[in-house]
């Protein structure tokens, strides 16, 4: 039925035009969601949502494309864009920015913290949404989420070096833009403080 929605409306608007699901309930503000696969976008998606619990989504298999899943935030509807990170889906979204980034109103940009040999990968990827961003003369509220940061990792000797680092490099790669980028320490086993960083988009 989602798809539906897509085919009828190519651009979701929330500025003065709002989108309406098939139950003619008003979407009140578009979120895309966005990383390299496996970094765990959907399992967040559907921890938040009470769809899965978090061991339950070691099963899930990588989303190919766009999924569009709708839930409600500080009593908004709101329409959520979950893109695959597949290196061929990425291409494309850059490709077809216009009918994926259009009228976004925030981006939540997920990054695997336990997987440093794809670090370089992922800024890559950032830097080329950003380009996109900037190319498209939007403003969105930004989040970056450091995922993975499960409890038990976060008791590593390596892992807060491994966060100061990436939150710096973040912070150096905002500082310039006319939009800034709030970082988190998420992981799915943390739901309380998944939903209460949500409540902040």
């Amino acid at each position: 039925m989602m798809k539906k929605i897509i085919n009828c409306f190519p651009r979701i608007v929330t500025l003065g035009m709002i989108m309406m699901n098939e139950n003619n309930a008003k979407i009140n503000k578009k979120i895309v969601l966005l990383g390299l696969d496996n970094a765990g976008k959907t399992s967040i998606l559907k921890t938040v949502k009470n769809q899965m619990s978090p061991e339950s989504t070691k099963n899930l298999k990588p989303t190919k494309g766009l999924n569009i899943e709708e839930m409600e935030i500080n009593n908004e509807k709101i329409v959520v864009w979950d893109l695959g990170g597949q290196i061929s889906f990425r291409q494309e979204y850059i490709k077809r920015q216009d009918y994926y980034f259009s009228y976004v109103d925030s981006i939540i940009y997920v990054i695997d913290i336990q997987d440093p040999d794809r670090y370089e990968e992922s800024f890559k990827y950032l830097l080329e949404i950003i380009s996109v961003i900037k190319l498209q003369k939007l403003v969105p509220k930004f989040l970056v989420f450091l995922h993975k940061s499960d409890p038990d990792y976060q008791k590593s000797k390596t892992y807060e070096e491994l966060y100061q680092d990436l939150s710096e490099k973040i912070k150096k790669i905002f500082h310039p833009l006319r939009f800034s980028a709030e970082i988190f320490k998420t992981s799915i086993y943390s739901e309380v403080e998944l939903n209460q960083i949500l409540k902040r988009i």
